[in-house]
């Protein structure tokens, strides 16, 4: 049994892993797999858990390179709300007159502007703390000049918007990429001119200025129209119900504008007023974001399909007449269960309200009209015909362990998870046909001849495939846990699991109570883990024949080692092992990796292309934290080449 602060940190831990993940994926890579509603109640929860957790500050990021530049002003991100409650409250503390304007859903900057009023260099918002030079690309906008009309001689700092008009998304880019916002962060970081011709097309709004005093959001407006430059659409109103029609009017009125928005930021109009409110290490006490839940259309429901998942979750998919939001043609939604399916009522040629949460993720919010006879979940599962059975608010199949749908998402799954390259379904299925594969075991038995045996597998492929098969024979326990492809145990709760429990044979012996207890997860997650680990029992024994489990091994340091049990942030480039590899081989050594500077980080490790400009390697010299360079820590651990 653990105490009360174990679970608090362990739940700590899950949330900073899951925000970080998170914020990745939507910053760097563009792709996000949840809403912003979603995304804001993790770090609400991690807010009241942990506020001085430095996932906290990280939000916001973009960082994809090594080439990053300090921001001289902190570009924090804003607190958030979806209600009018919220929103009345923050009003409530401000006691000026506020500010409000269009949220933008673009990519945040800075563009730094010398005395004579030339653009010195521009950066993308990245940590917060530190972003990305893109200064060479930001010189193709149109809307930014590349001289203002500097009236105050002083270096400034203007900070916007850059988003693609959507008239323009439209008529070039919708048939190749998914959305205007994705399309212009892409379009920023490459590096080739040639590649970049979208960069032509983007757009800029400004609603801030930095390096002249003013008294008022108002003054800081009417000087940013005066230098030339493209505002942000402002309105100043007086009462809170004011600004709750203003967000209203605005949210029905925005699919008409030519750009997209996400909703309505405020602001105290009265620089002495911010001042006194002051910030937080996230946010601005004195602004916020007023949120949309996202563009809603109306469309008829044509058909409700099942689709068989790798842990025999059977899932409802709402099919129907395509819509076009922000861009992107969709047709079908996730109903996500059971229950929710149920609770719908959906019937044939039914009317639905569709919208994109976070503008990513098709979503169906809510039942119009309902015409016609009322969809049934399967008594059959749609792979191979078993029967379904329920369980609280899921379908499942009820032959899982030999459903030939469940079966080749699952071995898909292992297979990406260990980054077996090259095995991907269409392989998979025609093993299957052909009986060489079942499960995931069954990969490690297959011969060099049964490869060279499928459709297109020839002598050279087939010796790759069993390459990276029998490479793939020793599995780290976080590894191990991820692949089996459980509903609940992403790499987040994975990592916490086998830190705790070390083995696998510990894992499998554990209780609902155990998990729920310990980690501080619900106990529907607790229940489906201990479920599922059942099921897949004789999955696992075959797999444990053919694979060796290894955990990080945390005590191959003495007590007395120079880095035994400290904490270590890396910064710049590493030139011999790379990032990933370096933070593994000093995990490996007992150490604790971060990712920013703190008071608690003992070492900062500086890559043989540190540069100049970084953040991290400023701030460890203020606080006097040692400093060792990239061949310094290769021979404290003993790598004296690689």
């Amino acid at each position: 049994m653990f105490n009360k602060n174990y679970q608090n940190n362990a739940r700590i831990k899950y949330l900073e892993t899951k925000i970080e993940r998170h914020n990745y994926e939507y910053f760097v890579l563009n792709k996000p797999t949840i809403d912003d509603n979603e995304f804001d109640n993790l770090v609400q929860e991690l807010h009241k858990l942990n506020p001085e957790s430095p996932i906290l500050v990280q939000i916001g990021s973009d960082l994809n390179s090594e080439k990053k530049i300090a921001h001289i002003y902190p570009m924090l991100s804003l607190d958030k709300c979806y209600d009018f409650i919220t929103f009345n409250k923050w009003f409530e503390r401000i006691k000026g007159p506020i500010v409000s304007m269009l949220k933008i859903d673009g990519i945040a900057c800075s563009i730094h502007y010398d005395i004579d009023g030339i653009l010195k260099f521009a950066v993308t918002r990245g940590d917060g703390k530190e972003g990305e030079d893109i200064t060479k690309n930001v010189l193709r906008i149109p809307d930014i000049p590349s001289k203002i009309i500097n009236r105050q001689s002083s270096e400034i700092e203007i900070r916007g918007e850059i988003y693609l008009p959507i008239s323009k998304f439209n008529i070039l880019y919708q048939n190749s990429f998914s959305n205007p916002r994705n399309l212009a962060a892409g379009a920023l970081k490459l590096k080739d001119k040639k590649k970049s011709t979208a960069i032509s097309h983007l757009s800029f709004f400004t609603y801030n200025i930095y390096g002249i005093d003013f008294e008022t959001e108002l003054e800081k407006f009417n000087y940013l129209q005066q230098i030339g430059l493209k505002i942000v659409p402002v309105k100043f109103l007086k009462t809170a119900q004011e600004y709750e029609l203003f967000y209203q009017t605005m949210k029905f009125q925005k699919n008409e504008l030519n750009f997209e928005i996400d909703g309505i930021v405020f602001r105290a109009n009265s620089i002495d007023d911010q001042m006194l409110l002051g910030l937080t290490a996230h946010h601005p006490r004195w602004s916020i974001a007023y949120k949309f839940q996202g563009n809603c259309f109306n469309t008829k429901l044509t058909n409700v399909q099942w689709s068989i998942g790798r842990t025999g979750t059977i899932t409802p998919v709402a099919i129907f007449d395509p819509v076009f939001i922000s861009g992107t043609k969709i047709s079908k939604a996730s109903l996500h269960n059971l229950s929710i399916f149920r609770n719908f009522k959906l019937k044939q040629n039914s009317v639905i309200e569709i919208a994109r949460r976070g503008n990513v993720i098709p979503h169906v919010n809510k039942v119009l009209q309902t015409h016609g006879e009322l969809y049934v979940y399967p008594n059959k599962c749609p792979s191979c015909l078993s029967s379904t059975i329920v369980e609280k608010e899921f379908l499942f199949c009820s032959n899982f362990k030999n459903c030939q749908g469940a079966a080749t998402s699952r071995l898909a799954h292992f297979c990406t998870i260990l980054r077996i390259d090259g095995i991907g379904k269409k392989i998979i299925y025609q093993l299957m046909r052909a009986n060489f594969l079942k499960e995931p075991a069954d990969l490690f038995k297959i011969t060099k001849q049964q490869f060279c045996s499928m459709e297109r597998v020839n002598e050279k492929l087939a010796t790759k495939l069993m390459y990276q098969i029998n490479n793939k024979r020793k599995i780290l326990l976080v590894d191990f846990l991820v692949s089996l492809g459980l509903s609940e145990v992403g790499y987040a709760i994975a990592k916490i699991i086998s830190d705790y429990f070390k083995t696998l044979e510990n894992i499998l012996n554990a209780k609902i109570d155990d998990f729920k207890q310990n980690f501080g997860i619900g106990n529907s997650i607790s229940e489906s883990i201990v479920r599922e680990l059942k099921i897949l029992e004789l999955e696992i024994k075959n797999l444990l024949n053919q694979v060796q489990i290894e955990q990080i091994k945390k005590d191959t340091l003495s007590a007395d080692h120079l880095f035994s049990n400290k904490t270590i942030v890396f910064t710049g480039s590493l030139e011999k092992l790379g990032r990933k590899e370096a933070q593994k081989r000093a995990l490996q050594c007992g150490c604790k990796i971060a990712t920013s500077v703190t008071k608690s980080t003992d070492y900062l490790i500086v890559g043989s292309v540190s540069d100049k400009y970084s953040l991290k390697h400023e701030k460890a010299k203020k606080m006097k934290i040692k400093i060792i360079s990239e061949k310094e820590f290769l021979q404290i651990l003993n790598i004296e080449s690689i």
